[in-house]
């Protein structure tokens, strides 16, 4: 009773919850040696309760497990001092009673409590073995022993239980990363064990969900030298302060800590490998416009959902990413997309530059833009935008008021002023505008946009094809002279002409694309 004013305050301290108080009976129950935990709510009589195997309690811990709370480490009191703290949990909902029964014959014990101060240990009427804890909630009591979010509660309290836990007869899944979506590795080591993943937001510390004997104890969030995580890991040597909420950061906290950070090695190699032989289908997957641009919103920062298939992928290709300034191994493995949605390695990249420019990158955002200008001196370039430019000068600009007999003129003499040779090409523009040339393209080529609203009529001179969903784009390439073909035919030639050349390289995309890689189409 010394301790009385202590324990009332240290039970004030712990959440009121009672998944809480039912996954610390699994920690008794584990720190026992129990094979299995049978967990039971009972509506009906407002009871729940716990039942397992392993080492009993005698009478004498049970008579004194309030004063184990207070036991020392190292003490033969510890595993008393565990149910302790799960009583404690269950006396902060204040249950009408709780009791203990445990051992065997006629060393079989019953413990009855109904609060911190009226407590006796008396002789067991059942003849069972195992040790079941018992507790009724009192009648319309404003704290539930449990409800309907209880079961889901105590999966991610027991989620690294090495021991079967079974709720009302079904077994508690453990831990499965896999169903969950989420990327990582395994492993058990020197005393500690778990699983460590890629975070969702890798700038982020790493959040860790610390355990011992299996049972979720607190959540930590630290910074990790190097690459940052997300790990569920358990030490049954660790050391929880006072309160019982939360692990002491001593050194034995530390020494979990330094495990991670070995394992993340074995992380970073398994995300490479997932790595190079992901990102050639995610490219494919890339190609539906609305992907793409999920794409580039998630891996600038935004982490709204709606593409989960593409979700573990944007999840890796930011830690990695991430990992790339302080990893020789990540250099291989492909961690961004060309223009045409090509995977691009660090080394890929390594080699385009000892050749020339960088290509033009699907995306690139801020952080991962400064980190190439860093490596190779030159900022990387996005996607070409199709889009109407001002031109370098303007020999061709069209009013809106012409005529269909004034745009043809207008076009050879374009032609006529830049002696080039011309090809046609798609381009997704409303048909209004002006003529003019890119700004950006190399010396001695030019980009014609042919956006006017009497483009529709200059079209439909071929085939009835009426007013189309885009415009067309002349691409000049520098030639010295125009052929005389398209500067000596009769206007309704060149319309006709054009028309061909435009329905030609528009029909169906791919067959424009494939001109242009074989020089046909002009």
């Amino acid at each position: 009773m010394e301790h009385l004013e202590e324990l009332r305050k240290l039970m004030r301290l712990q959440g009121a919850d009672a998944e809480r108080a039912l996954a610390w009976l699994v920690r008794v129950a584990a720190a026992g040696g129990a094979s299995q935990v049978f967990l039971a709510t009972d509506p009906a009589k407002r009871e729940v309760s716990a039942r397992f195997d392993g080492r009993p309690f005698s009478p004498g811990e049970l008579g004194s497990v309030l004063e184990s709370f207070f036991a020392p480490a190292g003490s033969p009191k510890l595993r008393a001092k565990e149910l302790a703290a799960a009583l404690l949990s269950l006396l902060r909902a204040d249950p009408e009673w709780v009791t203990v029964s445990s051992g065997s014959g006629a060393g079989r014990a019953l413990l009855r409590l109904r609060s911190l101060e009226d407590l006796k240990v008396e002789a067991a009427r059942d003849s069972g073995s195992e040790t079941v804890v018992t507790a009724r909630e009192r009648p319309l009591s404003p704290q539930p022993l449990f409800g309907a979010g209880t079961g889901a509660a105590l999966r991610e309290r027991c989620a690294l239980s090495r021991i079967p836990v079974y709720l009302d007869g079904r077994l508690l899944p453990p831990f499965d990363p896999e169903a969950l979506g989420l990327e990582g590795v395994e492993f058990d080591s020197e005393g500690v064990r778990g699983w460590l993943g890629v975070p969702a937001d890798p700038g982020a510390p790493s959040r860790l969900y610390v355990s011992q004997y299996g049972i979720l104890g607190a959540e930590a969030s630290v910074a990790l030298p190097g690459l940052q995580v997300e790990a569920r890991v358990n030490d049954d040597r660790l050391h929880l302060d006072a309160a019982k909420n939360d692990f002491l950061r001593d050194d034995a906290f530390a020494r979990l800590l330094g495990r991670v950070g070995a394992e993340t090695a074995a992380l970073r190699t398994e995300m490479v490998r997932l790595q190079c032989a992901r990102m050639e289908s995610v490219g494919c997957a890339l190609r539906d416009p609305a992907a793409l641009e999920w794409w580039r919103r998630r891996l600038a920062g935004d982490r709204g959902g709606g593409r989960p298939e593409l979700e573990a992928d944007a999840r890796r290709t930011l830690w990695l990413r991430g990992g790339a300034r302080s990893s020789s191994e990540i250099l291989d493995a492909p961690l961004f997309f060309d223009a045409e949605l090509r995977p691009l390695s660090l080394a890929d990249l390594d080699r385009l530059r000892a050749g020339g420019p960088l290509p033009r990158f699907a995306e690139c955002p801020p952080a991962e833009a400064e980190f190439l200008r860093e490596r190779y001196g030159a900022a990387p370039r996005g996607p070409r935008e199709t889009r109407v430019r001002a031109p370098r000068s303007a020999p061709a600009s069209l009013p809106q008021s012409a005529d269909a007999a004034g745009l043809v003129p207008a076009l050879k003499a374009w032609f006529r002023c830049l002696g080039v040779k011309a090809k046609l090409r798609a381009a997704e523009r409303k048909l209004d505008g002006l003529l003019g040339p890119a700004a950006d393209l190399a010396e001695g080529s030019y980009e014609l946009n042919l956006r006017h609203p009497l483009l529709a009529e200059l079209l439909s001179c071929e085939g009835g094809a009426g007013v189309l969903p885009f415009a067309a784009s002349v691409v000049l390439t520098g030639l010295n002279r125009l052929r005389p073909e398209w500067t000596d035919r009769q206007d309704a030639e060149l319309q006709a002409e054009l028309a061909r050349c435009a329905l030609q390289a528009c029909e169906g995309g791919a067959g424009d694309a494939q001109g242009e890689k074989d020089g046909q189409g002009e």
